[in-house]
């Protein structure tokens, strides 16, 4: 089972590398991709929320040893760059991602400091968040 999920945590960060070497690379469309920065924009909202949700499952199921209302900092974590994203620049939209991707993974050592996350998952969400974060930030260097 955890390769298993290993395995879809992994390839969740494949676009952000993909878009970040196609920036650096000068490509900034291809084929039906006519902006490979809304693109990575529009994926990195749709990744935030479902991070969010693996939250929400979570206080589900162990609300009363949660170090935090998970459905609070949850909907914070998708609206703020939804927002950013509504009202602002794709600019602006990348650093709220990084934000709020960094402010997943701290929630997620929050958790593992509860013992409501494993060791092993917390590592994978770590070691995936900083290769996500690394890859928006050279969307919005590069770009």
């Amino acid at each position: 089972m955890i390769r298993h999920y290993s395995s879809f945590v992994m390839a969740g960060a494949l676009p952000f590398i993909a878009a970040a070497a196609a920036i650096i690379g000068g490509i900034d469309s291809f084929g039906p991709v006519t902006s490979v920065t809304a693109s990575i924009v529009a994926y990195g909202l749709a990744i935030a929320s479902f991070v969010a949700g693996t939250h929400w499952a979570i206080y589900l199921q162990f609300k009363a040893w949660a170090p935090t209302n998970l459905f609070v900092s949850s909907n914070a974590a998708v609206l703020v760059p939804w927002l950013t994203f509504v009202l602002g620049t794709a600019n602006d939209t990348l650093v709220a991602l990084v934000l709020t991707f960094l402010f997943l993974v701290f929630v997620d050592w929050r958790l593992h400091r509860s013992h409501l996350i494993e060791s092993s998952y917390f590592r994978l969400r770590l070691a995936v968040t900083a290769v996500v974060c690394a890859s928006l930030l050279l969307v919005l260097v590069a770009q």
